[in-house]
């Protein structure tokens, strides 16, 4: 049974949503973020928070403690999962994101970056409770979106634990507003459990306060156009993974990879014209 048809008058120009994605594209396009489900069975989200949090601790070995990682605003962050585990890449290939994003950033766009995170009981807080953009620093806003978000969410987002915090619209606004419209506009967006939080990347948005005893835990991949460098370059750090398929290699950015010295550029110039 379809919804009862809104009254209107006036309105010359409406889309009519093709599908369940279209209606998500809209929601974007109005909001700055939606809520797409994965169709992620409990069994792998039981294995990927094992993941994360095996490799969040291998990461706290390697670079000099939780405390060191405290210092630099980066405990908590397993910076880009997918070179530490194919799993990972599971996560940003899932097919109706993909085609979410396609529709869009256009046909090319790469993964700029993933990050696992674990937001920790208030005790410990974390880093990401204040307001950003995921391209920060930027106060300009664009006509089409640049980028996006997908924040696979491995437990509830709900209001105890601190669910994301959205400023809707704000990707259609270049300054940050005064604080009381932040307050009185603000939404905690609550996602189930093996559901993705999509956001441009240009809409405001942070990490709520964990009341609970658990930590909250996801996993955030940014998709962008291509124009955009990578958070940390993904092609050396695979060391050739998956370079031989054509699609992962272009989303993974090995095509956009820049090129280490004057021959590496003609190379691939002339790469072009075979």
């Amino acid at each position: 049974m379809g919804i009862e048809p809104i009254k209107r008058y006036g309105v010359k120009e409406q889309p009519v949503a093709a599908d369940e994605l279209d209606l998500k594209l809209q929601e974007l396009d109005l909001c700055g973020y939606t809520v797409l489900h994965s169709g992620f069975s409990e069994a792998v989200l039981s294995d990927l928070r094992e993941r994360l949090e095996r490799f969040l601790s291998e990461q706290e070995i390697r670079f000099g403690g939780h405390e060191a990682l405290k210092r630099m605003n980066e405990a908590d962050t397993l910076r880009a999962p997918l070179i530490w585990d194919e799993a990972f890449l599971n996560v940003a290939v899932q097919a109706q994101l993909i085609e979410l994003c396609r529709r869009a950033l256009g046909d090319y766009f790469i993964i700029n970056q993933q990050n696992g995170v674990r937001n920790p009981p208030v005790s410990r807080g974390h880093h990401q409770t204040s307001y950003h953009r995921d391209l920060p620093y930027q106060h300009f806003v664009s006509s089409r979106p640049l980028a996006l978000n997908a924040l696979l969410c491995l437990d509830p987002f709900t209001a105890e634990n601190g669910a994301t915090r959205v400023l809707p619209g704000s990707h259609k606004i270049e300054y940050f507003p005064d604080d009381r419209v932040v307050r009185s506009l603000e939404v905690a967006a609550n996602v189930p459990a093996g559901a993705y939080l999509v956001l441009n990347s240009m809409v405001f948005h942070c990490a709520g306060v964990n009341h609970t005893e658990g930590p909250r835990r996801a996993i955030n991949t940014v998709f962008t156009v291509p124009i955009i460098k990578q958070q940390i370059a993904l092609p050396p750090n695979l060391e050739g993974r998956y370079a031989n398929d054509p699609w992962l290699r272009r989303l993974l950015g090995f095509e956009v990879d820049s090129p280490r010295s004057l021959e590496a550029w003609f190379e691939s110039r002339q790469s072009r014209k075979a």
